[in-house]
């Protein structure tokens, strides 16, 4: 299984879409949180993530707001939120 791993995006969505680019040898996308900055921008970052065809398993960091995340991740089949959870792909 060939993973993309990142993390600490920040609210950059230029670079949420170069991930994407990125990605088209990957299996699965791993973003290890810092999707946000204090607690807001995270789903904007998210759908643009969703967006690359493949599973993204991400976990929330301490500037990520958890619910926004959840959020965001319920209402899309592409992104699985770990939160005391489990993912099998």
């Amino acid at each position: 299984m060939r993973t993309l791993a990142f993390s600490d995006l920040h609210r950059d969505l230029a670079a949420a879409q170069a991930i994407v680019d990125a990605s088209a040898t990957a299996d699965v996308l791993v973003g290890a949180g810092e999707f946000g900055t204090r607690g807001e921008g995270a789903a904007d970052v998210l759908a643009v993530l969703a967006t690359c065809g493949k599973p993204v398993v991400v976990v929330h960091g301490n500037h990520d707001d958890p619910v926004e995340v959840a959020a965001a991740c319920g209402a899309s089949t592409a992104l699985r939120y770990l939160h005391g959870d489990a993912a099998t792909l």
